[in-house]
């Protein structure tokens, strides 16, 4: 019996444990299976995480209507979305992941704030950020990931400063391997 109360056994496999999406399956020594699927192994990674997720237009946009509803980590959902819309992109929905998101942006031609200005000052003001995950946007700006902290969070742009976008509960975030027409987003530190 795992830690999550999951009776694991060398014949166990992933579809057999992915009825509960906040198991931790990584940590429970399960591996997956030879790849066949059409999900990135990125977002199958996240989906492992517990990260909610749901496909997007390369515009940022949901897929579909209600998106942000039905974002999951079920890696069976995931699959059948990556298997009928190849090669479109992923956001990941903070509300029931545990996580909490900082876009810090980069001036240019998309934004006139310099957040990484914002945020050396807040380090300096504050003391540096433990090392953390770290995604770079195809503009060059950053995505930090934090833990949820568990209390209310005011989100949305400009409140810890210039160019520096809190995306908590349903402010989601396009995350690797998505793309968009001036490039594609990536880990530097992966999750």
């Amino acid at each position: 019996m795992s830690a999550a109360g999951i009776r694991l056994s060398p014949s166990s496999s992933i579809g057999s444990l992915r009825q509960n999406c906040s198991v931790p399956l990584r940590r429970a020594g399960v591996v997956r299976r030879e790849r066949t699927s059409p999900l990135p192994v990125e977002i199958e990674r996240l989906a492992l995480l517990g990260w909610r997720l749901t496909p997007a237009t390369a515009n940022k946009r949901g897929l579909f209507p209600g998106y942000l509803d039905v974002a999951t980590c079920d890696l069976d959902t995931l699959e059948q979305w990556a298997g009928a819309h190849p090669g479109f992109s992923w956001k990941a929905v903070p509300d029931g992941s545990g996580i909490l998101l900082l876009d810090i942006d980069i001036t240019g031609a998309t934004h006139a704030d310099d957040g990484v200005a914002t945020l050396r000052a807040l380090c300096a003001a504050h003391g540096p950020l433990p090392p953390r995950p770290h995604g770079r946007t195809p503009s060059g700006g950053h995505l930090l990931v934090f833990r949820d902290p568990g209390t209310p969070v005011r989100r949305g742009s400009g409140v810890l400063g210039p160019g520096i976008d809190i995306l908590h509960h349903r402010l989601a975030a396009m995350v690797a391997p998505s793309r968009r027409r001036d490039g594609v987003y990536r880990w530097v530190i992966p999750p």
